[in-house]
């Protein structure tokens, strides 16, 4: 394909322009974008030497797998996200004993509540928030005497 510098660069900008000409908020090229790109190299192709229809389906190809990819990877992001939600439901009212750092001194305490901050769960002990990874053990509350 003898496709110009020039013209992929045109069609990398009209790609990338969104509504009224106001550039897109994101920087990613979506399957409306692959599809202007493939008509302005297909507009701008060469007539005596087109491209073969197989480099297109290859083309199209990867970008399905690179979708599928994207698609994977936040749907990976949001279990990852509900296993730490049930991890750390799962200390409610248990013991803890937290690190915040390797030197810092290890903090005991029971495990009060779970907090979403900033779209992360972190556990309340005495009072204050803390990630699941600084979790350094757990052991069963004990159980409350009988009068």
């Amino acid at each position: 394909m003898t496709m110009s510098t020039a013209a992929i660069s045109a069609a990398t900008r009209t790609a990338a322009a969104g509504v009224a000409g106001q550039p897109m908020l994101s920087q990613t090229l979506n399957q409306e974008d692959f599809l202007l790109l493939l008509a302005k190299q297909l507009s701008m192709q060469d007539p005596l030497n087109p491209v073969k229809d197989t480099e297109f389906m290859a083309q199209m190809a990867q970008f399905t797998a690179l979708e599928q990819a994207r698609a994977t990877q936040a749907e990976v992001g949001l279990l990852r996200l509900e296993q730490q939600s049930l991890r750390s439901s799962a200390l409610l009212g248990q013991e803890v004993t937290l690190q915040t750092s390797e030197d810092a001194p290890l903090i005991e305490g029971q495990v009060s509540q779970v907090v979403l901050n900033a779209g992360t769960p972190k556990i309340v002990v005495a009072g204050h928030e803390y990630d699941l990874p600084q979790v350094h053990s757990v052991r069963l509350a004990p159980l409350p005497s009988e009068p």
